[in-house]
């Protein structure tokens, strides 16, 4: 696991997480919902992640609502590169682990930009692992 030192920078070497509510995904097609990574009114720096070096994937579940199931997407900080965005270290209180992409913010999630972003990110999953239960506020 990280260690606090390692809170200021993403290395392109990192995978990340993507939440995925369990309606936002077909097992049987392997279809992801664009919505997925669409940021919420709740990403105002930017869309969030887990980093898999502070935890696994059923630890990124768990963080949503507890009653809720979610997929797990895995990235690698690498391909988000390759996309043209940055992942960026964003810890906040009981998340040591939480990163965001600073391009795709509640605000301009409507533009061509971010549209073209959020569908590239779609196909960038390396593989979706779960479900796995939320158990979060």
């Amino acid at each position: 696991m990280a260690s606090y030192d390692d809170f200021d920078s993403v290395g392109d070497d990192e995978i990340v997480f993507r939440r995925i509510p369990a309606c936002w995904y077909r097992p049987d097609t392997g279809f992801i919902d664009p919505t997925a990574f669409a940021p919420s009114k709740r990403d105002i720096t930017g869309l969030s992640l887990g980093r898999a070096s502070f935890h696994s994937p059923r630890d990124e579940a768990a963080i949503g609502r507890a009653g809720k199931e979610y997929y797990i997407a895995v990235l690698a900080v690498s391909d988000i590169a390759r996309l043209g965005a940055t992942v960026v270290a964003r810890p906040v209180e009981g998340n040591t682990g939480h990163a965001e992409i600073p391009e795709l913010t509640y605000v301009v999630r409507k533009t061509q930009a971010a549209v073209e972003l959020i569908a590239a990110l779609q196909k960038s999953v390396l593989r979706i692992e779960g479900p796995f239960p939320g158990r979060g506020a």
